[in-house]
């Protein structure tokens, strides 16, 4: 509620914002991986209906490790046991527990 999440595309790479937003740690997991989910199975997609398999996981492969950064941040919100929301901020995101999550 509240949240807008849009997406953007900057020097050729698509990304999504949450402008600020204070999201539980699932919900941001989703925004981070949504790009990175969506251009892969579009680019897979496309390979395989040209037959093309092995075309289809290189294509998938290759545009997952230019997703590494949104991956790695996702990771990290999962790796903390005190993470229970994620600030979106410009340059990243913020962790934050139920207790700071609450006084934003």
């Amino acid at each position: 509620p509240g949240c807008r999440v849009t997406f953007g595309a900057q020097a050729c790479f698509l990304y999504t914002d949450a402008h600020g937003a204070v999201l539980t740690r699932g919900r941001m997991t989703c925004v981070l991986l949504a790009p990175a989910v969506a251009v892969t199975l579009g680019l897979a997609a496309c390979a395989l209906c040209a037959g093309e398999a092995v075309l289809a996981v290189a294509l998938g492969a290759v545009h997952l490790s230019g997703c590494v950064g949104d991956v790695l941040m996702a990771a990290e919100a999962w790796s903390e046991p005190a993470c229970t929301h994620v600030r979106d901020t410009d340059s990243g995101v913020e962790l934050l527990s139920a207790d700071d999550a609450s006084g934003s």
